[in-house]
């Protein structure tokens, strides 16, 4: 098996991009890891501020596009699933009934959904992943926007021209 993060469509794609641009080692990406691994590592996490997270996790009759974990309690981490719903799969009436009864499911093992749509991700991914972050618990690192990373881009590359600058 590949050791790389796998997705399935692009706007996992987009999720994925965002969190590892916003993660500054916060997010610690595992490939190929199962809901137990997930849960070993953040309950061994002795520094208390990490999030394991890993892609097509199997959830028992289920599988998640995204499962982050973090340490919570010595021997109960805070673990949720993110879905990113394409309107190919998530919009019918039977389609949003068969989320709310597998949302229903994870909450039952303690588990919370939190899903975005194509629309959220294309139009802002980095805040899509604060928030997933933000529902771990997490206080929110670095910028919450495009506009506010490309801000942070401009400043730090103006800060480094106006150094390098002869008086």
């Amino acid at each position: 098996m590949s050791d790389a993060i796998k997705t399935e469509s692009p706007i996992e794609e987009d999720f994925l991009a965002a969190l590892q641009a916003i993660s500054d080692g916060l997010v610690v990406f595992i490939p190929n890891a199962s809901l137990d691994d997930l849960m070993k590592r953040a309950t061994a996490d002795d520094e208390r501020q990490r999030v394991f997270m890993a892609s097509q996790v199997p959830l028992w009759k289920y599988r998640a596009d995204f499962v982050l974990a973090t340490y919570y309690t010595p021997t109960s981490p805070r673990v949720i699933c993110v879905e990113c719903d394409g309107k190919e799969f998530h919009t019918s009436a039977e389609q949003q009934q068969r989320d709310y009864d597998r949302d229903a499911f994870l909450m039952g093992k303690s588990i919370a959904t939190v899903r975005f749509t194509g629309g959220q991700l294309k139009r802002d991914a980095y805040a899509c992943a604060y928030k997933a972050i933000g529902e771990l618990g997490i206080t929110q690192r670095g910028p919450k926007t495009v506009a506010q990373a490309v801000v942070g881009v401009i400043k730090s590359t103006h800060w480094q021209f106006e150094r390098r600058k002869k008086p």
